[in-house]
């Protein structure tokens, strides 16, 4: 039954963070369409330029370059850190659990003892079997009181649990939105400050120079653009969030992502087998103790089916037995909860498929959903 109810905890635990994952990730997910759009808004402006330039329209392109810098960049955001869960809030067992335990005790010794005497007496039943009758209602509610401090404990325990990973979760939905928008607007700067020289060496009739100083520019821009993994932007900001966790540790991430232009698989059960998948496959890289630790996620879609494959390094003298590795010292509960669970009920939901391959060194994880 505690194994039932944790399991049960955990799975609602999951379910609410994930919940709240989505809906921050959203702001990302507009922050990368918004970043998509600009991308491409200057692919067409340098193209345009490039062509006039060709072409000698050197006039034509000097009004064109003062019309595109007058759109102005957007400004660079600032974010405050919240605070962190009070330490206050443990999830200690309750006073009340230490006496209920020393009086289950004494009450089942005295339950024992009474019908011990009743065989030794058989007379003086009548007596002795109204004790054991009250001591045995006695022992029930006792009993009762104990299991449900228990359960008690297990709920203020992944309550707690929660908000710890809550607050991480925030930091680092915070922390990626902070470096996602610093490094556009590093990128729009830089893009402006170019494009003014640009203009400028036309102003000055300067031809060959400018054509030079756009060649060189766009070929850099290129380089230090924006380059998503998939199309999906809410999939696009989860995958870049668990890829800048992942490099705080200098684990190597690398994504290739291709997915169908109609998925009939539910975005939160996606993004489920996604966060799940990668929160794993960082733990097991922090155990692993290698020195170039990876992470290597694709998928692909042929017919009816979308593969997801995972390869990560992992600790060669852990053996993997379905179960969580990792326990935090505050809580019973494991800190990742039941994910690969959590993963296999998805893959029924679609009938799909799972596989989990302990290679030693590695573990591959291969997950099949049927998305039409």
């Amino acid at each position: 039954m505690r194994l039932q109810h944790e399991k049960h905890i955990s799975h609602q635990q999951e379910a609410l963070l994930l919940k709240k994952q989505l809906n921050a990730s959203k702001t990302l997910s507009a922050e990368y369409a918004s970043l998509r759009k600009w991308n491409h808004d200057i692919e067409n402006h340098l193209f345009s330029l490039s062509y006039l330039i060709n072409t000698q329209n050197y006039s034509e392109a000097d009004k064109y370059l003062g019309s595109v810098l007058s759109q102005k960049a957007v400004p660079s955001h600032t974010f405050e850190k919240t605070a962190s869960p009070s330490a206050d809030f443990t999830a200690n067992p309750s006073q009340n659990q230490f006496r209920s335990t020393p009086l289950l005790f004494i009450s089942t010794f005295l339950f024992q003892f009474t019908y011990f005497l009743a065989t030794l007496y058989p007379k003086e039943t009548s007596l002795e079997f109204f004790i054991l009758g009250v001591l045995l209602v006695f022992i029930c509610i006792i009993f009762y009181q104990t299991l449900n401090e228990q359960l008690k404990k297990i709920q203020i325990a992944s309550q707690f649990s929660m908000l710890q990973k809550q607050h991480q979760m925030e930091q680092e939905q915070m922390e990626h939105l902070h470096f996602r928008t610093e490094e556009t607007y590093v990128l729009q700067r830089k893009t402006e400050s170019a494009l003014t020289h640009i203009q400028d060496l036309l102003s000055n009739h300067k031809y060959p120079e400018a054509a030079a100083a756009l060649d060189s520019f766009s070929q850099t821009f290129q380089k230090e653009r924006f380059h998503p993994y998939c199309q999906d932007n809410l999939i696009q900001a989860i995958l870049e969030g668990k890829k800048l966790r992942a490099e705080q540790y200098h684990i190597q991430v690398s994504y290739e992502i291709f997915l169908p232009d109609k998925l009939s698989i539910e975005i939160t059960d996606l993004c489920s087998v996604f966060f799940n998948l990668m929160d794993n496959a960082i733990e097991a890289c922090l155990q692993s103790g290698s020195q170039k630790p990876f992470i290597r996620l694709s998928t692909e879609f042929s017919g009816e089916c979308l593969s997801i494959y995972l390869h990560n390094t992992k600790n060669p003298e852990q053996i993997f037995n379905h179960q969580t590795t990792k326990k935090e010292s505050y809580n019973p509960l494991p800190s990742h909860g039941f994910g690969l669970s959590i993963i296999e009920d998805i893959c029924r939901k679609y009938d799909g498929a799972y596989q989990w391959l302990d290679r030693t060194d590695y573990f591959d994880s291969i997950v099949l959903l049927k998305f039409l």
